[in-house]
This record gives C-alpha cells, sequence and structure tokens, in this order.
C-alpha cells in the first residue's frame, strides 16, 4: 500500500506525540489554506484529514469518519461555543453586528451562530461574517472591541484567560462535535484501532486523544447544517 498522508488543519493541529504513535506522513494546511486541504482530500493528494465536522459540506467526494478527536481527561466529544462581546450590546444587537469568524467551515464560529440564529431567530435570514486569522486573533479582535461579537470556542476562552476577562458571554451552543478524521480510501483495521485508541500527553494541545466517531452526533450536525445551508441560502451543494 502507499504510504498513507493525513492532512489536517492547523487551526486545530495535531498533538505533538502523534507522529510517535500513528505512521502516517503529516501536512499542515495553514487557515488560508483549507480549501486547498479540501481539494487535496477530494483529489486523493492526501489520505486522511483531521478537520472540522464544518468542513463535510464543502466536500465533493465521498468519506468515511474514521476517528473523532476527545476533550479532557473524560475524552468528550463535544464541545461548547460561546457568543461572546466587550461591548454593552443586547444579544440581538450582536446577532444583528457583522460576526467574527475564523473560516466558513469552522464549526464554532460559523456553523454555530448560524444554527442558534434559526433555531432561535426563524424570522431572520441574513448573517454576516468577519474572517480572522485563527481562534485567538478572533478572540483578541472582540477583546479588544475591534470587532463586535464572535461565537468562541470554550477551549480557546481558557487557553487565554486574560482577553476572556474582557468578554462577557451572551449565548451558549453546546452540541457541537469535536473535529473529526476522515478518509478517502480503505484504511486498514489496525490503523483505525490505533487512531481510535490514541491518547496525547500532549499538554499543548486541544484534544486528549481520538476515539471512536459518534456517528450520530455527527450526522445531527450535519442534518443541522443542510438546514442553516438552506434557510440562510449558502447555496452549498451537500454531497448525499
Amino acid at each position: 500500500m502507499d504510504e498513507l498522508i493525513i492532512g489536517y488543519d492547523e487551526n486545530i493541529g495535531l498533538p505533538q506525540d502523534f507522529k510517535d504513535t500513528i505512521n502516517l506522513q503529516q501536512k499542515c494546511y495553514p487557515n488560508a489554506g483549507l480549501t486547498q486541504m479540501l481539494q487535496d482530500f477530494d483529489a486523493a493528494k492526501i489520505s486522511l484529514a483531521f478537520l472540522p465536522a464544518g468542513t463535510l459540506p464543502y466536500l465533493k467526494s465521498t468519506y468515511e469518519v474514521v476517528a473523532q478527536a476527545a476533550l479532557g481527561p473524560q475524552y468528550s466529544n463535544h464541545m461548547v461555543t460561546q457568543l461572546v462581546t466587550a461591548k454593552k450590546i443586547s444579544l440581538p444587537q450582536a446577532l444583528a453586528s457583522k460576526l467574527g469568524r475564523v473560516n466558513c467551515y469552522c464549526t464554532t464560529s460559523f456553523w454555530a451562530p448560524l444554527i442558534y440564529i434559526m433555531c432561535h431567530f426563524a424570522n431572520d435570514n441574513s448573517v454576516q461574517f468577519i474572517n480572522t486569522n485563527s481562534f485567538q486573533d478572533m478572540l483578541f479582535k472582540v477583546a479588544d472591541q475591534k470587532i463586535d461579537s464572535a461565537m468562541v470556542w470554550d477551549s480557546v476562552l481558557q487557553e487565554h484567560p486574560q482577553a476572556a476577562g474582557k468578554v462577557e458571554a451572551l449565548a451558549v451552543q453546546d452540541d457541537l462535535p469535536t473535529p473529526i478524521i476522515i478518509a478517502n480510501r480503505n484504511i486498514p483495521e489496525d490503523l483505525k484501532g490505533t487512531l481510535t485508541h490514541f491518547k496525547s500527553n500532549d499538554k499543548n494541545s486541544y484534544f486528549s486523544g481520538y476515539i471512536v466517531p459518534d456517528l450520530n452526533l455527527i450526522n445531527h450536525f450535519k442534518h443541522q447544517m443542510m438546514q442553516a445551508n438552506k434557510h440562510f441560502n449558502l447555496g452549498i451543494q451537500f454531497v448525499s
């Protein structure tokens, strides 16, 4: 079998000890290169990809979800994101402003606010976003009032307590799936087992390891994205 290559989103990273345990060649894609990452996956230039579940609507090829990232000592597969602001504005005012986002693939800063607005403000059909360079850049710009508001992942708020102390939470979305590893080819069962039992000792990583994917959670989120795509007329063609 040809050497397997795993691409990954630099924003979420791979644990430093991943390469010591998992025999895969790695390719990092920066925030501005995620479109290229998806194109490389569709073209089978990479065999696997570690990316946010929010990228799934943009894939043109079929894929298998082979593992899911885990958070903390409980190995949770759920992420929490909070709509935060450093300004004296209400929730409706915040949602009516231009929201910060990492990119159009981000589970927590892009899809989460769309799903939240769709569920709580059903008659609202327009949302505007401002792109930022990373999770950290987005939080700092909200804290410095350069952006009115944004939905920020809890892990990022915990990572930067000084900036987090400058913002106030207006809303919470807590049913989001952690990032996933997908494959575009048949992956050996022993590799799948190694991936889903990987435990990381990297204290600087967002994730404590990888687990068997919760397909019900992921498919529920995919259904929510499909609804948001239709509700906000985003024009994304989902792969069935």
